[in-house]
């Protein structure tokens, strides 16, 4: 494991806007992390709440003393840490960040059972659930975004200006934002009223 523990998150935070990251958190603090064990449901979908790849840096905040571990995931995140000032991590750091995880995980308030989720969901696509759903929906596609059930993703084309060179791009997209009764999502989605939807 990569890791660094440093006291402050400021020599990190202005690392990283030198390198043009753009910077919102810290996020993690005791109010955010209650609300997570509340409301969160990562541990029974296998994605949390310890990040183990795809990331440039995961930070875990520690006490007594107050420090954070920093454990690199890519080169990139690397060589951000590399000049600021820290220390190498110690077992009693690294085992601190384990038990943080470890308590988070067995304090999560919600779980989704995933057995034959798909066959759930078709069986239930007229349930009145999905208008209830829709009634508020503002279809800004930020749930499908990343609901790990959601699946659906739409073709972009785009040519160059002389009209030589065409490009064809699968992107993900969300069945909510979706208005065709010929759907390959009709079973999942929720449709959202024309007058509410964004489109």
């Amino acid at each position: 494991m990569n890791a660094v523990v440093m006291e402050s998150l400021e020599p990190l935070v202005a690392g990283l806007r030198s390198e043009g990251f753009t910077v919102v958190g810290p996020t993690v603090r005791d109010g955010a992390i209650r609300f997570a064990e509340l409301s969160h449901f990562c541990v029974s979908m296998g994605t949390g709440p310890k990040a183990t790849a795809g990331f440039d840096l995961a930070l875990t905040e520690l006490s007594a003393p107050h420090r954070f571990l920093v454990e690199t995931g890519s080169e990139r995140g690397a060589e951000v840490v590399a000049p600021l000032p820290h220390r190498p991590a110690g077992d009693d750091d690294v085992t601190a960040a384990e038990e943080v995880s470890r308590v988070a995980a067995t304090r999560m308030g919600r779980q989704v059972d995933t057995d034959n989720i798909q066959e759930r969901l078709a069986e239930a696509r007229d349930s009145p659930r999905w208008t209830e759903v829709a009634s508020r929906c503002l279809a800004c596609t930020n749930c499908t975004m990343v609901c790990p059930t959601c699946f659906c993703t739409t073709v972009e084309d785009a040519t160059d200006f002389s009209g030589g060179e065409a490009e064809r791009t699968e992107v993900w997209d969300s069945c909510s934002r979706w208005t065709s009764p010929r759907s390959p999502a009709l079973p999942y989605a929720v449709r959202v009223p024309p007058a509410t939807g964004s489109g």
